[in-house]
């Protein structure tokens, strides 16, 4: 559920953040396409987030 992401208090979309900008270092070197995958889903889930929420501090909060 979106609202869960963006809660403050989980803490949700920075996970996802760090998903996206992170390096998975050990999954990388093993499982490269998975690690791609992942990046991957957790960047369409923010662009989800970001469309359907009419919130101007959660769209700075991703993207800063």
């Amino acid at each position: 559920n979106q609202d869960s992401i963006v809660n403050h208090e989980s803490n949700g979309i920075d996970i996802i953040i760090a998903i996206v900008l992170n390096d998975i270092t050990p999954l990388n070197q093993k499982n490269y396409d998975l690690v791609l995958e992942l990046k991957d889903n957790a960047s369409k889930l923010l662009l989800a987030v970001m469309e359907s929420r009419d919130d101007s501090t959660n769209a700075e909060r991703i993207l800063r």
